[in-house]
């Protein structure tokens, strides 16, 4: 499940409208029209270490909350290899919600039991509360880490589009010369408008594509094929980020790899 962010710095309000109306020809299942995300920033204290002798490399920790993964905070840092995902307080294990999973359908998403276990507590590594990663970040942890930014995504679009035997042009993986391959599956395109410390700062385009067959394997020929998708479908253009986190390793971090991808894109 190949993904990818589109930043469009400062976008005018016709290039956001032109492309949800681009879309919108494309007679997508609408899924969702309000996703939210949230984007925090933080840095290292150097003068938290231990012997102020010794050199400490600057470091930043992402988190990022996405309201169609519920309940869940993702975390990463510039030098990650994988992610870190940790549950969100909830109120109630019996609550239901209605949402929709990575493929685009709507679905029961049942909150999940966020109980600290009692050893937790008896050798004090818990205060007891079911506190937010992000806000233990903020709050016991703050002479470690100094949190930077705040960015915000609202009036979110979800958008589902059935690619069903799409001839692609596409420059060879290996060769780079032209080859055409045919593309079937599900193309999800989710939108919405950054504000950082309230001001308009870009319009983020989040896509994946899910190929019905298992094909796209290899992380060269992943980003061809989203590139591909992108220029049929005319995307606005913008900042580009469609790197893995582990680029090395051939194993599926879906949420590491949009992490990534959005720290690369929100740079401000």
């Amino acid at each position: 499940m190949p993904s990818a962010i589109v930043l469009v710095q400062n976008a005018s309000p016709s290039t956001i409208t032109g492309f949800h109306d681009q879309l919108s020809n494309e007679l997508p299942k609408i899924l969702n029209s309000n996703w939210q995300f949230e984007f925090k920033i933080f840095k290292n204290n150097p003068f938290s270490r231990v012997d102020p002798s010794v050199p400490t490399p600057t470091t930043f920790l992402y988190t990022l909350y996405l309201s169609y993964f519920p309940q869940k905070i993702i975390s990463i840092t510039n030098n990650s290899t994988s992610s870190i995902i940790t549950s969100v307080a909830v109120s109630s294990s019996n609550d239901i919600k209605t949402e929709y999973d990575s493929d685009g359908d709507d679905d029961e998403v049942r909150k999940p039991d966020f109980d600290v276990p009692a050893s937790h507590i008896m050798s004090n590594a818990s205060t007891g509360l079911s506190n937010p990663w992000d806000s233990v970040l903020t709050s016991k942890l703050q002479s470690l880490w100094t949190l930077r930014q705040v960015i915000k995504g609202d009036n979110g679009n979800v958008y589902k589009l059935h690619v069903n035997q799409l001839a692609l042009t596409i420059p060879d993986a290996v060769s780079g010369e032209p080859t055409t391959v045919t593309l079937s599956g599900a193309l999800i395109i989710k939108t919405a408008n950054c504000f950082l410390h309230g001001s308009f700062k870009g319009f983020l385009i989040e896509v994946e594509f899910t190929p019905s067959d298992g094909q796209i394997v290899e992380s060269v020929m992943r980003k061809v094929v989203l590139r591909g998708l992108m220029e049929h479908y005319k995307f606005p253009l913008g900042k580009l980020c469609l790197e893995r986190l582990n680029e090395y390793e051939n194993v599926e971090d879906k949420y590491g790899d949009l992490c990534h991808q959005y720290a690369q894109a929100l740079q401000f």
